[in-house]
Parts: structure tokens; C-alpha cells; sequence
């Protein structure tokens, strides 16, 4: 009897509705950059991509890198010093490509310099949804999987991710004042 309650509980939740999980990226951070980082970084899949980044990619953001092929973000949470320090961190961990959440002047750099080495530029596009006076709850004001949100003056801004942007060009154009 035992054996026939345990086969028809296996068979109603076999039949349940399972949501399906896509593949995502493989996540590993570090607050700071060293040679113990580099050698755990090095035994991870490839191609890589340094996020360079206190924030963490959103899950969406892990699933479409998947979709593209790449297997493992590397992000360092840490202050940049510039972009030359960006490229020779993704060059020692071997990383293909880098999204950067930086000042616009590091990323004009970066995408200067990066094609030399054989590192692609992602830029991470993100849509402004709404404005918040309150700090947003996930899952009530904001869905955590495809959105984040920014402290701002206005209040709180949910920003929703759109899509990744291949960076060939960032321009300056200034005038003194």
C-alpha cells in the first residue's frame, strides 16, 4: 500500500506545472583584485566577462549573456582606478569581454583600448520604468529578476533592462564654458 501512494504522489507531481529555469552564467565576485582571484577565476569557463560593477548583474542580465555564449561573469565590486587597470584585470583573468558600469570619460577609454587586447565593450541598456518617494520592496514595486533600482534626488528610480549594446565608439564632444 505504501509503494502504491508513494507511485501516484510520484506521478501527480510529475504532472505538475514546473516553471522552467533557463541557464544563466556562472556568478563569482570579488571585492578585491589579487592573485587568489586570478587563480579561482582561471579554473572557471570560458569565454568570460569582467562586470565591472558593485552591482550585481540581474538574473535577465545572466540568462541573455548566457544565450550569447558567455559561460562565467567575473565581477570585482571594487573602485577603478582607470581603464588601463580594467584591461589589465580582464587580460590576467582571461576575460573576453567587459561590461562597465562606470564614469562615461573610464568607458570612452576603455573602449579605446580594449580592441587592442581582443576584449569586447558591452554597455548594459536600462530603461527608467517609474520614480518612487519611497524605497521600492522587491517583488511589490519592482521585479528583482529584470529590474533594480537607483537612489536618486527625485526619489527612487526602477530601472528595467532592455538589452546589451556591443560599444564601438564612445565621442565626447565638449564645449568650455
Amino acid at each position: 500500500m505504501n509503494g502504491n501512494i508513494y507511485i501516484r504522489v510520484f506521478s501527480i507531481f510529475l504532472n505538475m506545472d514546473v516553471p522552467q529555469i533557463k541557464p544563466r552564467a556562472i556568478l563569482i565576485s570579488f571585492d578585491k583584485f589579487d592573485d587568489t582571484a586570478v587563480s579561482i577565476v582561471q579554473k572557471t569557463p570560458k569565454p568570460r566577462l569582467l562586470w565591472a560593477s558593485r552591482h550585481v548583474p540581474l538574473q535577465i542580465q545572466r540568462e541573455v549573456l548566457y544565450e550569447k555564449g558567455i559561460r562565467t561573469i567575473v565581477q570585482f565590486s571594487m573602485k577603478f582606478e582607470n581603464a588601463e587597470q580594467i584591461v589589465e584585470i580582464a587580460r590576467k583573468c582571461e576575460c573576453e569581454y567587459v561590461v562597465p558600469v562606470l564614469p562615461l570619460s573610464m568607458i570612452a577609454r576603455l573602449v579605446e583600448l580594449a580592441p587592442k587586447y581582443g576584449i569586447t565593450v558591452l554597455w548594459a541598456e536600462m530603461e527608467q520604468i517609474k520614480v518612487l518617494k519611497t524605497e521600492p520592496k522587491a517583488g511589490v514595486d519592482y521585479d528583482p529578476n529584470i529590474e533594480t533600482y537607483v537612489a536618486s534626488p527625485e526619489g527612487y528610480k526602477i530601472m528595467r533592462f532592455k538589452k546589451f549594446w556591443k560599444l564601438i565608439k564612445v565621442e565626447l564632444v565638449k564645449e568650455e564654458v
